[in-house]
């Protein structure tokens, strides 16, 4: 009744747009998952389009990223949306280095006629008369959250190695992973570094447990749970595992109606001598299982919890 999950993949609407002539406003599942990876750090984009004849670009404070599926059967067939409007990354520019690139530049697409970068001139300055601290992010399966802002967003190489670390050290100690495809959806730390609080969401199909499974669950079937999981961790310490210093009592919460399965623990640092308050809600839904863990260095739990606490509540899917 657990799982381990890491990979990354973009929201998926199943209907159709009328496409248009513009040069990447439709684009390859794999380039616009690598587009949102950019686009979900960035506090402002730019949209300038020099074959329109813009002069200035268009400032657009971001609010939410996401991406749609606009036809069957092509090979360019997705939207990056950026606060739920289509936006063609040839004409987009994001702030990396401390300039602004075209986007469709930045991912290696070739865009034809167009700046690589953005020019003092060209720039139209967004003024932020009040910062927004969090900003609502939607991902794979439905699901949507509010992070914040300012945390870092890992890359898909970072996402790669913990996953190959975690299957890993599982294998070596001869723990089974899960049965079903693993996806990891999200994955975020706060800043600045060292981090002192991470956020993780990820998928994995089919689900390893139903609803029907939790709403059975007693009392004693949840310290089972817990048992096991604390068997686990204990195996995987020998080959450099994270020490669990304290499992707490295996619960069951409700998170948007559904039933989560909710594993909380406390672990030693990795980088520091501080422990961290660890929590991965497990629900089912469907034909998948979701998982989020809301994790942060205890010492500074009055600043950390309470944004997680608004991370949790702000769960949809």
């Amino acid at each position: 009744m657990f799982t381990r999950i890491i990979l990354l993949v973009c929201l998926w609407l199943p209907y159709a747009v009328p496409a248009h002539a513009d040069q990447f406003a439709y684009i390859r599942q794999n380039e616009v998952t690598a587009a949102m990876v950019v686009a979900i750090n960035q506090e402002v984009v730019h949209i300038f389009c020099a074959p329109c004849g813009d002069v200035y670009s268009k400032p657009i404070r971001v609010a939410e990223i996401s991406a749609r599926r606009v036809s069957e059967g092509s090979n360019s067939d997705w939207e990056l949306l950026v606060n739920g409007e289509g936006v063609d990354l040839a004409y987009t520019y994001v702030a990396v280095g401390g300039h602004w690139q075209n986007l469709a530049h930045l991912l290696g697409l070739d865009p034809i006629d167009v700046p690589g970068f953005l020019g003092v001139g060209e720039l139209v300055h967004l003024a932020l008369a009040q910062d927004t601290a969090f900003r609502t992010v939607q991902l794979a399966y439905g699901i949507s959250l509010d992070v914040p802002s300012h945390w870092a967003v890992l890359s898909l190489e970072d996402r790669k190695n913990i996953g190959a670390a975690g299957q890993a050290m599982a294998e070596n100690v001869g723990i089974e992973g899960p049965s079903g495809r693993k996806e990891s959806l999200l994955a975020m730390n706060a800043t600045p570094s060292p981090t002192g609080a991470m956020i993780r969401v990820s998928v994995t199909s089919p689900p390893d447990l139903t609803q029907a499974d939790l709403a059975a669950a007693t009392p004693s079937d949840l310290q089972e749970i817990g048992t096991e999981m604390l068997g686990i961790f204990r195996q995987l310490e020998t080959p450099g595992g994270l020490k669990i210093i304290k499992m707490q009592p295996v619960r069951i919460e409700r998170i948007n109606n559904y039933r989560a399965l909710v594993i909380s623990y406390i672990r030693a640092g990795a980088t520091g001598p501080f422990p961290w308050q660890v929590t991965q809600y497990k629900i089912p839904v469907s034909n998948h299982l979701i998982e989020i863990t809301l994790s942060h260095r205890k010492p500074d739990a009055v600043v950390w919890r309470p944004i997680l606490e608004r991370v949790k509540r702000s769960i949809k899917f």
